[in-house]
């Protein structure tokens, strides 16, 4: 029902934006120099063809320029931008220029959604709406994968339904953690399913085993540059082999409401006779029904498969307008030894089809009247029997699909005149009768007309590659050049691809114009004319791509016109090497940048003849830097202690020369290149030796100590040849060569009490008393040394020492006799070099 749906929005967005015509464009850019418009009112009309394409399709632009009340001059700039996809030269917009008051581009998508397209001349405007069938890479994901069981064995065909799968991918099976590789059959334009065959896994199967279904794309990267995948968890199971029914497929797993469709169930173990009922559950919660269907037959494949065709029952008694998905339940050997398996969701029923039909659009939209082509149309509710008439035509109807979107016709033979102009496309169903006006055209009845050519100028001699762009060409085609008749390369119905024919057999003067003109030969009927100009000097109009990495090494493609070798070329300012020279185009390869920044470097593309220093600027180049990305370092280094190890970072965009940088130590190591992914460099010192700083943690628990813990620190790559740096944080752990615990010594502390004692000059015992306190207490008795700071001859100097036992001592201090009042000395006590605060002794009267 998802895919329906999804369809069923695609195609009413290429209703809305009208009927579109396939073009498949490989015409270059228009080299006609961009010239500034006259300031006069322009009006501007944009189409689209198709204005629906697929991803990697190409959609046709057709600008149509008016100034007044006539068309613009040629050469005119047009201004193209656009909300998605890119235009030929691989940018968001593109400058062209007109020819015939028209102007085109080309624009492709790699990824699919809805966009809008800008052509811009001045002050005039228009706007056209295009959308690009699939998803993006951003969008992968996976709903459903049916059938949802197979056999050990493998090879059953299963269909991953989803978003985003965008080619090249990869599909595997992971079963227990091991993966294998599934065979990838199909996959849908729009990216919204996978056909794939299931791979064998190793050894019987005694009980069902669930698999992961991984869809990876290849080529594509995310953020960072991981890899780009979706993984389905437990949604494929490997059937058990117990002799009980197993079922590998249902084919068609849809079908209507109203019953009676015949189903192919392909399984091992139908062994007659066999029941199949249809497991109905309420989505509310409700009881279920059981509704057994009629068993056609059974056949018995040589390789041990076995085919049960089954017919369907109806699913209700009234009108069914939503989706319905049954179980099956099969029992096999009805009697004593039957033994049956249930299988969810391998069948759904689709609304009965209640409304009249209605076409979205058709592919193609041409062919000829000669019949035998085969068209598709789109839409919905076509319920057989159908009938389908382009004009008053009754076509072949080949087959309708299951979901009534699609109808095959084979087209036949048109009788009589053919209609030069497109035909109505009408489908008859039994509800209803749908036309879409104008849908179909005959080639045959077609008048060509050319919009442009690319280029429309070129020199005298011919043999420029001419793409002219327009509409109804019908092969074979005859092309002229004024009188002269140009070789035709290719054709279809939107484009021709020419060589132009030399002139020089005229002698005409410099430069010289001629109408270029097509002929349907089939018909007769001529094209309009457009102008081309021999003879025009050098100039250049595009370049593709526009930019590449400062090491050189590009190819580009420089457009324009008067090319004639031997060239030299510069980009930004850069020589680059001319590989080939046609008249139109040079292919180049962009040569290394001598001095390099880890900023773009912006210049202008130039051409110069050597032999007539004729030359021509123009276009854009940048050479972007090559900025490393680290996405891991590694380690052989035992702890921090080691040297002569080997330091790894790996990632992207490496070069020679270049150094692994540490900020915790501070080191450099110069790095040895193994790739533009991968760097060594070898630990001649070690990280403990360099001064690292390693984090620290408490001891155990309830300690008192801390010891070293692993630390993480930060790894850092200079470019030397362009400065560029990347660092990642945390990316290696330094492991201490000590991780004992280390327990701090507690500090000593030394006091003095009192601070201040008074001794009197007249007395007879001049002596004062200290106490000493030394902390933690000392174990055993010690002794604190004494320093005085006194005048001369004021103080005695005995003790030199004090005792300390239990961490107490006692100081007497004695003044000599020769102390007078007003006299002031300090003591100060030392004790495993820690200071007591000074204390004082004062001569008093």
């Amino acid at each position: 029902m998802r895919e329906t749906t999804m369809k069923r929005n695609l195609f009413l967005v290429g209703l809305a934006l009208g009927t579109a015509v396939t073009l498949v464009s490989c015409s270059q850019s228009s080299p006609t120099a961009p010239k500034v418009p006259t300031p006069v009112a322009n009006t501007v009309s944009l189409t689209a063809s198709p204005s629906v394409a697929g991803i990697n399709e190409n959609i046709l632009l057709v600008a149509q320029i008016g100034a007044g009340s006539g068309t613009v001059a040629d050469g005119t700039a047009v201004t193209f931008t656009t909300t998605i996809g890119l235009f030929e030269n691989g940018k968001q917009e593109e400058t062209r220029t007109t020819s015939g008051g028209r102007a085109t581009a080309t624009l492709v998508s790699l990824a699919g959604g809805d966009g809008l397209v800008t052509a811009r001349v001045g002050s005039g405007s228009a706007t056209a709406a295009v959308h690009f069938r699939g998803g993006s890479a951003a969008q992968l994901a996976i709903t459903s994968v049916l059938p949802n069981r197979g056999k050990p064995q493998g090879g059953d065909q299963v269909v991953i339904h989803g978003q985003g799968f965008l080619q090249p991918l990869d599909v595997a099976f992971v079963v227990s953690g091991t993966s294998y590789p599934a065979t990838v059959t199909a996959v849908a334009a729009d990216g919204s399913s996978i056909t794939v065959l299931t791979p064998q896994i190793p050894g019987g199967v005694s009980n069902d085993r669930l698999a992961d279904v991984v869809v990876t794309l290849r080529g594509v990267t995310g953020a960072g540059g991981a890899v780009v995948s979706v993984t389905a968890t437990g949604v494929f199971t490997y059937a058990a082999d117990t002799g009980a029914p197993l079922l590998y497929s249902v084919v068609p797993a849809t079908g209507s409401a109203s019953g009676g469709d015949i189903i192919a169930l392909t399984g091992k173990y139908f062994t007659e006779p066999i029941e199949v009922d249809f497991v109905f559950t309420d989505p509310n919660g409700g009881v279920g029904k059981n509704i057994a269907a009629r068993v056609v037959d059974v056949q018995h494949g040589a390789d041990g498969t076995d085919t049960a065709h089954v017919q369907t029952p109806r699913a209700s008694t009234g009108t069914v307008s939503q989706t319905i998905p049954v179980d099956f339940t099969i029992k096999n050997q009805l009697g004593g030894n039957s033994q049956s398996n249930t299988f969810p969701r391998v069948f759904t029923y689709v609304p009965d089809v209640t409304t009249p039909p209605t076409i979205f659009y058709i592919s193609p939209t041409y062919g000829s009247a000669s019949g035998n082509e085969t068209v598709v149309i789109y839409g919905r509710n076509f319920v057989q029997p159908v009938t389908v008439q382009f004009g008053s035509i009754n076509e072949s109807v080949q087959n309708v699909s299951d979901d009534g979107t699609a109808i095959t016709v084979v087209t036949r033979p048109l009788t009589g005149t053919v209609p030069t102009a497109p035909v109505d496309v009408t489908v008859t169903t039994a509800l209803g009768v749908a036309t879409l006006p104008s849908a179909f055209t005959y080639l045959e009845g077609q008048t060509p007309q050319l919009y442009v050519l690319t280029p429309n100028l070129g020199p005298l001699e011919g043999g420029t590659r001419v793409t002219i762009t327009g509409t109804g060409f019908q092969y074979p085609v005859q092309v002229l050049f004024g009188a002269q008749q140009a070789q035709v390369v290719s054709n279809n119905f939107n484009q021709v691809v020419c060589i132009a024919p030399s002139i020089t057999a005229s002698q005409p003067g410099t430069p010289t114009t001629v109408g270029v003109t097509v002929t349907n030969v089939g018909s007769g009927k001529v094209s309009n004319s457009l102008p081309y100009q021999y003879g025009q000097a050098m100039f250049i109009s595009s370049v593709a791509p526009g930019q590449g990495p400062d090491t050189g090494g590009t190819q580009v493609t420089i457009f324009g016109q008067g090319f004639v070798g031997p060239l030299a070329v510069s980009l930004a300012g850069t020589p680059a090497q001319v590989l080939s020279v046609a008249g139109t185009q040079i292919v180049a390869t962009s040569g290394a940048v001598t001095v390099r920044s880890c900023s773009p470097i912006e210049g202008p593309v130039s051409v110069t003849n050597i032999d007539s220093s004729t030359s021509a600027s123009g276009g854009a180049w940048t050479y972007t830097p090559m900025n490393p990305l680290m996405t891991g370092v590694t380690s052989t280094c035992a702890n921090g202690a080691s040297t002569g190890c080997t330091i790894t970072v790996t990632g992207s965009n490496f070069e020679p020369g270049m150094r692994i940088i540490f900020t915790n130590p501070p080191m450099t190591l110069p790095a040895t290149f193994v790739s533009s992914g991968q760097l060594t460099a070898t630990l001649t010192t070690s990280f403990e030796a360099a001064g690292i700083n390693y984090r620290t943690a408490a001891c155990g628990t309830g300690g008192t100590g801390v010891q070293k813990v692993a630390t993480a620190i930060d790894v850092q790559v200079l470019n030397t040849s362009n400065k560029c740096t990347d660092t990642l944080p945390g990316a290696l752990t330094i492991v201490p060569s000590d991780t004992s615990c280390v327990v701090p010594p507690v500090a000593t502390t030394v006091t003095l009490a009192p601070t201040n004692q008074n001794v009197s000059a007249a007395a007879t015992d001049k002596s004062t008393q200290f106490t000493i306190t030394v902390t933690p207490t000392p174990a055993g008795p010690v002794n604190a040394t004494i320093t005085y700071a006194v005048p001369a001859g004021f103080f005695s100097a005995s003790p030199a020492t004090v005792p300390i036992t239990n961490g107490l001592g006692v100081l007497q201090v004695t003044v000599s006799n020769t102390a007078t009042s007003g006299q002031i000395g300090t003591i100060i006590a030392s004790f495993n070099g820690a200071n007591s605060a000074p204390a004082t002794v004062t001569v008093t009267p």
